[in-house]
């Protein structure tokens, strides 16, 4: 029986998969995708490559498919996923800034994450918030300036 997608891959391609499989810190399934398509041009079996990589069946379908209907980039790489929204946005992000700029309350010598998200909360910027979250906001906000 034909296979519906077969790989052929041209003599430039092999040669880029071949250098980016010699990195050393190369994600494992980017590196199982590399190896799928290597072996497919080899013309090797779909379950000879699912004995030598232990690895699904259906991956190495997926990854057969992907590369004969979209390209090589898309055969290695995952489209970007759309990921939860952002909960905060740039002017809560400033009353933060505002916050931890002025100077602390009375009885303490700075700003701990609690204060910051008691003062949060009282000030009307936000409805709930832990300091835990307060944490991970300063900790990305050179990120989310921008």
């Amino acid at each position: 029986m034909k296979k519906k997608f077969t790989i052929s891959l041209s003599a430039q391609q092999r040669l880029e998969l071949n250098t980016l499989k010699q990195k050393r810190t190369l994600p494992k399934r980017l590196r199982y995708r590399i190896s799928i398509l290597l072996m497919a041009d080899e013309q090797l079996s779909d379950t000879a490559i699912m004995k030598r990589l232990d690895v699904s069946l259906p991956t190495i379908c997926r990854v057969r498919r992907r590369f004969v209907t979209g390209g090589m980039e898309s055969a290695l790489y995952d489209r970007p996923r759309s990921g939860a929204k952002k909960r905060f946005c740039k002017d809560q992000m400033d009353a933060i800034n505002s916050i931890i700029s002025s100077p602390p309350p009375n009885g303490s010598k700075r700003w701990s994450l609690r204060l910051i998200a008691d003062t949060l909360i009282r000030d009307n910027v936000v409805k709930s918030i832990s300091y835990e979250t307060v944490r991970v906001l300063l900790a990305s906000r050179n990120t989310l300036a921008s």
